[in-house]
């Protein structure tokens, strides 16, 4: 189907008007209707700008990604089908091309080439008539052999990505500067790819490069919770956006982001206070003013906005600072989804256009849904020329080597594309007389030369002397990117370490960082050695993570010359115990003993790190210094002998008794702490009676006295439960009479449900209530016990209004019950058929337009809500229990906010769907798993504690349906201030 836009303009608008389901439309709230018009009023750009239309439905349909190819057209994946192919629904979601013929900047042709896709997430062109499509679990190449415009050929090229989210499934295609392709993935599916190389196993989110030549997948970067962008740098260096949590990052080979399952460490992103990031693109190229050049441009599709970054370097990575906002709508369906730089030099933004996002928190069948329509929409500079673009087709080597000088980043990429068309030896004599031909004093003769050598390597050839040259340029650009090239040439070079011994001393610290990389892709002890070069007492982040990753991959080469007495660690060489404290390997521990035992002034990190990887012999050295009475060490020591004991169920078997009892004495309250928490973890019967001491007495530490109570209930004996009731029946502080009373519930639940309940009974504060639910929250068949216990009993009714929060958001069986209970003993009522005093979520939303939203921001901070106790806005609060708000007013609809608040559990939000544990003696715990590996698993709980389990601990493990936010939050507001509230929340991001 071809359709000239321009015609078609006005008549589509009349008849998507009609064409509105008006029915279901009146019971909605605000639903903006598809006026192109009126969306392209909405818009405020930046000074200097100026927004026009470059398509829109039904020319296209709704765009999850767009690129263009070397002949100028833009190719648009789409899809009407998101977000789910239904019961006899035939697969149509469309590839279509767009094309300018007459350059007055609003396309005038539209081709389908093809229809037969399922929700595709990106498409990159191949510049020779075809185009690569990411399509649910696999990744294709459509090509048109019949040069009718149709795809009539479709190749799998790979196949086993996840397909368990259709918003995290493979998407946004790109490529790289040196010719390999970049793909994306979220975090919740794991793929599972069979290549000619091997399997490739990716768990979550992350960034794949692939090699279209070799058919070579390879895992870039892992992390992020739904990246949806990918951008290289004119010195070739990534930059990855998350949609779904952490902004966007500073990216390089074995990176590491937030989310990624079974790793330890990550990298902290550039942006952690706008969130959402959707597509990303860098400004470069003529057109856009010289100061805007290297920004980076990204869309917070929630808040309707395109932002602008600038970057400065910053150590081995960068600092983003948000410019003024690039680009606002007032208008609720505008959704910029992805960005790209056009050939003429103008900027193009995807608007995946509707009023509801997502399908996470938005019914699936939502009537709102849109799956209509679509726009583009262009963004130019007043009073700059546009570009012309290059015939790359018809150019000849020599005229496309030349567009390798272009200041466009398209350009370039394109002309090296275009290059991999003709013939390789062609290609590379033409490059060699090229290179003899530039200008030595130009400015921007280190980044030709880098254009050259990622020519080569998108040839896929290898040129060690042009390589070499671009290592010693005068730029710290230009080196940088070499060592990256090194990354992926890597043996395949002759004397590569020593060019990289050279690097990983460079002046500059990206470049040692880039070469630190590039080391982890060799196989040897050698690699390593030069490694270690780059290691020094003033690292940043992204520096250390990239040495400690490239220590940990080489280890299997390094660590066995330890082990062999061939290469012994010395005090002095802070390095190689810098390496051997990050190997994360078992084997690491005897080396890092034996270090530290003849070392004068020894590092005491070393001690943790034999707690979480020592065997039972092992440690005992802990305990040696532990026990050793004057010791420097022994608080670190201690610890490490607790994280043993409490990570993996491990503890030595010499000198326990002399630990505890120089624990015991020293004056430290640390000290003292840990000792009452190894006496339960050894079971330590000796030391009950220091233990009850410690419980009892007033001036211990909050600290010492949770351990104390904790390690009591370890033992569970007659003589342990009748001193804790004794306990609570005393004339103890609240905090002591709680630690018992949870102890108790441990110990003899029928006892410390009755404690319980005559606590509950007392005046207490809302922390000692919340206290007492999560601990009986944890323990089998604490509800029911305690639904019996207060029948017939009378607590106040703000203690049984603030523990039914608790209890609602258990997940526990017999919550109902227990509700109930504390309801009729403290004589409130419990809407939970009607919420809000039985007003629908329609009613409340009617009455918004009477709210105060600066009224309604009082209520928002009232600590007895608990609104900020878990929730940040724009990165700023608290805590991050929940999701972040700052934009939660301009990307969900009403109702939706009404319902989080009033229906907790109805939608949960990505990211934040809770885990639901059962350990073996019963204790149960609830929240999102921020960690986990063969030995154990750390769950967030409500609170925002962090609590580890061992996984041998563990009975049962499912999802679970219920959210950590409780019900009846606002049930204590009057009407007037639930409308403030809501007001207050739906405005949030609108303003920005």
């Amino acid at each position: 189907m071809m359709t000239n836009i321009k015609r078609t303009f006005q008549l589509f608008i009349c008849i998507s008007l009609l064409t509105q389901s008006l029915q279901a439309q009146n019971a909605l709230q605000d639903i903006p209707k598809p006026d192109l018009e009126k969306e392209l009023a909405s818009f405020s750009v930046v000074e200097g700008f100026e927004v026009n239309l470059y398509a829109a439905t039904p020319l296209i349909e709704k765009p999850t990604q767009i690129n263009f190819d070397s002949d100028g057209r833009l190719w648009l994946c789409g899809s009407h089908i998101y977000p789910q192919l239904n019961v006899n629904e035939e697969p149509s979601d469309r590839i279509v091309i767009l094309e300018d013929t007459d350059k007055d900047g609003v396309a005038d042709k539209s081709s389908i080439f093809y229809d037969k896709l399922i929700i595709p997430g990106g498409v990159l062109p191949d510049n020779e008539g075809g185009a690569y499509v990411a399509n649910g679990d696999k990744l294709i190449h459509l090509r048109d052999t019949d040069g009718d415009g149709k795809a009539d050929k479709s190749d799998v090229l790979l196949t086993g990505f996840g397909t368990e989210d259709t918003h995290h499934t493979l998407h946004r295609l790109g490529w790289g500067p040196g010719g390999k392709m970049y793909l994306l993935q979220g975090f919740y599916i794991a793929s599972h790819v069979e290549t000619a190389y091997g399997p490739r196993h990716l768990n979550g989110g992350g960034l794949w490069t692939y090699d279209v030549d070799t058919r070579r997948l390879e895992i870039f970067t892992k992390g992020h919770v739904n990246p949806w962008g990918h951008a290289v740098s004119y010195w070739g260096q990534s930059f990855e956006s998350d949609g779904a949590g952490t902004g966007f990052g500073h990216s390089f080979p074995n990176s590491v982001f937030r989310a990624s399952p079974g790793e330890s460490q990550s990298l902290p992103t550039l942006t952690p206070t706008r969130p959402k990031a959707s597509g990303i693109e860098i400004i470069s190229g003529k057109h856009f003013p010289p100061s805007w050049t290297g920004n980076i441009i990204t869309n917070d599709f929630r808040a309707h906005i395109t932002d602008r970054y600038s970057l400065k370097e910053d150590g081995s990575s960068y600092e983003a600072t948000l410019e003024p906002t690039f680009l606002k709508s007032t208008h609720k369906s505008f959704r910029p989804v992805d960005v790209k730089m056009g050939p003429d030099g103008a900027l193009y933004v995807a608007d995946w256009y509707s009023p509801i996002i997502q399908h996470g928190e938005v019914d699936f069948r939502d009537e709102r849904r849109d799956h209509q329509h679509g726009r583009i929409w262009r963004i130019t500079v007043k009073g700059r020329p546009l570009l012309q673009k290059p015939n790359y087709k018809d150019s000849s080597i020599p005229e496309l080597l030349e567009l390798l000088k272009a200041d466009e980043n398209w350009v370039r990429l394109m002309a090296k594309q275009t290059l991999k068309t003709k013939e390789a030896s062609q290609v590379m004599s033409a490059l060699d007389k090229w290179l003899s031909s530039l200008d030595t004093q130009h400015p921007d003769y280190d980044h030709h030369r880098l254009e050259a050598l990622w020519t080569v390597q998108t040839l896929n050839l290898i040129d060690v002397d042009l390589l070499k040259s671009v290592l010693q340029s005068k730029t710290a650009g230009a080196r940088s990117a070499a060592a990256r090239v090194l990354y992926y040439w890597n043996e395949k070079v002759p004397d590569a370490l020593d060019l990289l011994k050279v690097a990983v001393q460079d002046a500059d610290p990206g470049v040692r960082r880039e070469a630190i990389t590039a080391l982890s892709q060799f196989t040897s002890v050698k690699a390593f050695d030069v490694a270690l070069l780059a290691y020094n007492d003033h690292m940043d982040d992204s520096y250390a993570f990239a040495l400690r990753q490239s220590c940990r991959m080489l280890s299997k080469y390094w660590l066995p010359f330890v082990l062999n007495g061939d290469l012994i660690p010395q005090a002095e060489n802070t390095a190689l115990i810098f390496a051997l404290k990050n190997t994360e390997d078992p084997r690491a521990t005897q080396p890092l003993i034996d270090l530290f035992k003849k070392s004068e002034y020894p590092d005491t990190d070393i001690l943790p790190v034999i707690g979480l990887l020592g065997n039972v012999e092992q440690l005992n050295f802990l305990t040696a210094i532990s026990s050793s009475e004057g010791s420097p060490y022994t608080t670190e020591a201690a610890n490490g002998l607790l994280v043993a004991v409490k990570n993996r169920g491990v503890f030595p078997n010499e000198n326990k008794t002399k630990v505890l009892q120089n624990l015991f004495a020293s004056s430290n309250n640390v000290d003292h702490a840990t000792a009452c928490a190894l006496v339960g973890h050894w079971n330590s019967k000796e030391f009950i009676d220091v233990l009850k001491q410690n419980l009892k007495e007033p001036d211990a530490s909050d600290a010492i006295k949770k351990s104390a109570a904790e390690s009591l209930a370890m033992f569970g004996t007659p003589n342990i439960r009748d001193f804790l009731v004794q306990i609570i029946n005393e004339d103890h502080s609240i905090n002591t009479t709680k630690l018992a009373v949870n102890s108790l519930v441990q110990v003899d639940l029928e006892k410390g449900i009755e404690a319980i309940a005559n606590t509950l009974s007392k005046e207490i504060d809302n922390a000692t209530i919340e206290y007492l639910i999560r601990r009986i929250v944890r323990k089998e068949g604490a509800f029911r016990a305690l639904t019996k216990e207060l029948e017939g009993k009378t607590i106040p009714a703000g203690t049984a209004r603030h523990a039914t929060r608790y209890v609602q958001i258990s997940g526990r069986e017999g919550a109902e019950e227990l509700i109930a209970a504390l309801a009729k003993a403290g004589a409130i009522e419990i809407n939970a058929g009607a919420p809000n005093n039985g007003q629908s979520t329609q009613e409340l939303i009617a009455k918004l337009r009477e709210g105060d939203a600066e009224k309604g921001k009082e209520i928002y901070q009232r600590p007895a809500l608990a609104c900020i106790s878990c929730h940040k806005l724009n990165g700023v609060g608290l805590s991050d229990i929940g999701p972040d708000l700052g934009s939660i007013g301009a990307s969900a609809p009403a109702d939706y906010i009404v319902e989080s608040l009033t229906e907790p559990s109805k939608k949960i939000k990505e990211g934040y769907k809770s885990s639901a544990i059962t350990t073996g003696n019963g204790d149960f715990y609830q929240g999102p798993i921020i960690f986990e590996d063969t030995n154990k698993i750390t769950i967030k709980t409500s609170t925002g504690a962090e609590v580890s389990i061992q996984k041998s601990e563990i009975r049962s493990r499912e999802t679970s349906k219920v959210s950590m936010m409780p019900t009846g939050l606002t049930d204590a507001l009057n009407e007037t201030e639930l409308i403030d509230l809501l007001k207050y929340l739906t405005e949030l991001g609108k303003s920005q």
